[in-house]
This record gives C-alpha cells, structure tokens and sequence, in this order.
C-alpha cells in the first residue's frame, strides 16, 4: 500500500525581509505530526528559455536553503536567501518592486519536500508548483501555534496558508555583499 504524505504546502510563497536581508519562505505542516527524518526540501526555478538556434527548453535552477530542516514535526517554515545576482536574483527583484509578478508569466517554482517516516517505514513526498501570481510580496506568514485551556500546545493546520502584511523591518537593506546581522540582534525598528 502506498504511504499518503498527509503533508501540505502552503497555497502561496512569501517574500519579505528577515533583519534586513531578503527572502524567500515557504510554509508546510505535517499533518500527522510525527517525526519525520531526512527531510530534504528542494526549490527549482523553472524559466523558459530560447536557444539561439530556435531551440525552446524549460531551464532548471535548484535554489539552496537557508538551515534546511533535518526532521519535519507539525508546522515548519524553509527560507531561500535571495542574492543580488544569480537565477534566485529575479525574486530579488520583485521585491524591490523593480518589476511586477506580471513581468513575469513564464516563472515557476517548483517546490519538492521528501522524508523518511518511521511509521510508513518508507519515504514521503509533496510537490506542488507555484507561480509569479502565487508569491505575496512584504508578507510574511501568520501564526499557527496557540495552547489549549490546559497549556499545552495547539497547531491551527487551516492557517498554514494565512499571510500577513510585513509592517516592521529591522534594520535598513544591506548592501550586496555585507555580513548577515544577527536574527536575535536589538535593533532599531522601521515602521514602513
């Protein structure tokens, strides 16, 4: 019998700021809320592409992580850093609003998660495509973690695909190659 993933991806990618440096993020949820071991999660940007020669072909760029997750539980949310220059570049871009997810009708990412689960003894595995109309810009996710009367912790798995507005940023956008400030650092706060 074939193991169902019980998995779920969010219905949209976030594209925001974590103290001052650009991401991009991803939310999904173990809805069985096991342990899952070996977890491998893959983003792929897909663009469509021209040869000189007239050829047409789909390129296929695998995008690292930032802390890729060893073990899946209940909720976990996988962040791409977005450089200034390379394919993840474009992203970039959308968020500093230099073009539009409209400039962008042939980008898709694809979006790969695979895990060990002991109970299944077997591997699982989501997939799920996304496109420029799926990213949500300045956003970021919405809680899903609470406690029940009796303290102990509660995962709301309709809300793993809720965003909200980014309204604080810490500290201003870095220049291209400074070192990453601290995610814990005190700093001053932006109202945007």
């Amino acid at each position: 019998e074939r193991p169902l993933a019980a998995m779920w991806l969010a219905d949209g990618v976030c594209l925001c700021t974590r103290a001052g440096e650009p991401f991009l993020l991803l939310r999904l949820a173990n809805l069985r809320c096991n342990k899952l071991h070996r977890a491998d999660v893959t983003f792929t940007l897909l663009r469509r592409r021209r040869t000189p020669e007239g050829e047409d072909f789909v390129a296929r760029t695998r995008l690292g992580l930032h802390e890729p997750p060893s073990t899946l539980t209940a909720v976990a949310t996988v962040a791409h850093r977005l450089e200034t220059e390379g394919p993840g570049a474009v992203l970039r871009e959308l968020l500093n609003r230099s073009i539009t997810p409209e400039d962008l009708p042939d980008l898709l990412l694809q979006v790969v998660v695979t895990a060990y689960d002991p109970i299944y003894d077997a591997d699982v595995c989501a997939v799920k495509v996304y496109g420029a109309s799926d990213l949500a810009l300045d956003s970021m996710y919405a809680g899903v973690m609470s406690t029940d009367g009796k303290g102990e912790a509660m995962v709301n798995f309709d809300a793993i695909h809720d965003v909200k507005p980014q309204k604080v940023k810490v500290f201003a956008p870095l220049p291209g190659n400074s070192p990453a400030p601290k995610m814990d650092a005190t700093a001053k706060r932006l109202e945007l």
